[in-house]
């Protein structure tokens, strides 16, 4: 059986090579959160007021491996996870075990979760060698699901969500995020919420898309856990089949949550200036404090006393 993916015909779109923030530069409401100074980061977040901050609240810092920065300071995602196109900041399909967390779920569960991702220090893609903060939001558990089928239809408020989940539609997107329930699934039977099958696949050109999809797709007739262990794309990220079936630790309760962070458009703060995510496509702050691996845990307090600024030379 070929396991190669079709050659790319003349005619075909070219490959998409980072992710397109102009829904933040050109929506009035969302600049209040782009690319913010220091100061005046932390100005908002002091400011508690009716934002429901709190600086006790819990911050899961990580680092973005699929960042990278160039020498005039900018901060492209070549990746799908996290996905802020559309204007609504995503964390769905990368992850995993950090998401699967009892105490990243405690912390969603009180409405205290805040993830804050950074660039990566690797001098091939970033010359710098600083971990720059890229992304920073407070998790809304109004929109926030477990399961695709669930947050696909949390995008289904009005035409203008409709609308940005077709923008984060990976069937489209080649880094896009969600992953479209097929019509024919009964959703409220067994598992089906997390079966592949009842999924569109993504787009052959998608950065979860294995060039081993087809044999995988014969493997699931006769293994339904081939999807949960099928493996990684050496020249890709993983497998969206993985994103969708994966649970932790052997228990397949133990789903990793599916995360989307505070905006105008939809959920608790739909409407509102007073939403608590932020974007930089800029590097003007770094994140001093060392990761070593995995991801760091610590209160908003810290996470802001851990901040500099920094100025492109």
């Amino acid at each position: 059986m070929c396991q190669c993916k079709p050659k790319r015909r003349p005619h075909e779109r070219p490959p998409k090579s980072y992710q397109d923030p102009s829904a933040w530069e050109d929506d009035e409401r969302l600049k209040r959160n782009y690319n913010l100074p220091l100061e005046d980061l932390k100005k908002k977040m002091e400011e508690k007021g009716d934002c429901g901050v709190s600086l006790d609240d819990t911050v899961y810092v990580y680092v973005v491996q699929t960042t990278s920065v160039d020498v005039n300071c900018t901060i492209y995602q070549h990746g799908c996870g996290p996905n802020f196109e559309g204007g609504i900041i995503t964390l769905t399909n990368c992850k995993h075990r950090m998401r699967c967390s009892s105490e990243l779920k405690k912390a969603f569960k009180n409405g205290k979760l805040w993830i804050a991702g950074v660039t990566s220090k690797d001098k091939r893609n970033n010359p710098f060698q600083k971990n720059f903060l890229f992304y920073l939001m407070k998790v809304d558990e109004s929109i926030s699901a477990n399961s695709f089928y669930d947050l696909w239809n949390r995008f289904n408020y009005n035409s203008q969500v409709q609308n940005i989940r077709n923008i984060k539609n990976a069937c489209n997107n080649p880094l896009g995020d969600l992953y479209q329930p097929k019509n024919n699934c009964n959703f409220n039977v067994g598992s089906n919420r997390w079966n592949p099958n009842c999924y569109h696949p993504t787009c052959r050109d998608h950065v979860h898309y294995p060039s081993y999809i087809t044999q995988c797709n014969h493997r699931y007739r006769t293994n339904p856990n081939c999807w949960a262990t099928c493996g990684r794309n050496k020249k890709k990220e993983g497998c969206w089949a993985e994103d969708i079936a994966k649970y932790c630790n052997k228990n397949q309760n133990n789903r990793p949550l599916l995360l989307a962070g505070e905006n105008p458009f939809i959920g608790k703060k739909k409407n509102s200036l007073c939403f608590n995510s932020f974007l930089w496509t800029k590097a003007l702050i770094e994140f001093v404090c060392p990761i070593w691996q995995g991801h760091r845990v610590m209160s908003l307090s810290d996470f802001l006393y851990v901040l500099r600024s920094f100025t492109c030379p």
